[in-house]
């Protein structure tokens, strides 16, 4: 059985976050509401199901994200 995934993305914008999330929903993502800290990095998680991680990583790793960070959930 398969472990259940999170994916946590950094952006150093707000545009590029934006962007990155249209991308996600588009591909069935089901992203969770963007977050921007004091540091002015913006982020957001997004579930990694099995069926979808694959895609839901290239669309991530070929975006504007400074870091995408993996976790077991």
């Amino acid at each position: 059985m398969s472990r259940a995934r999170v994916a946590i993305a950094h952006f150093s914008d707000t545009a590029a976050a934006e962007l990155a999330r249209a991308a996600l929903l588009a591909k069935g993502g089901l992203p969770a509401v963007l977050t921007v800290d004091a540091a002015a990095d913006c982020h957001f998680a997004v579930a990694l199901n099995a069926p979808l991680e694959r895609m839901l990583l290239d669309v991530l790793l070929s975006s504007q994200a400074t870091r995408v960070d993996v976790h077991d959930a």
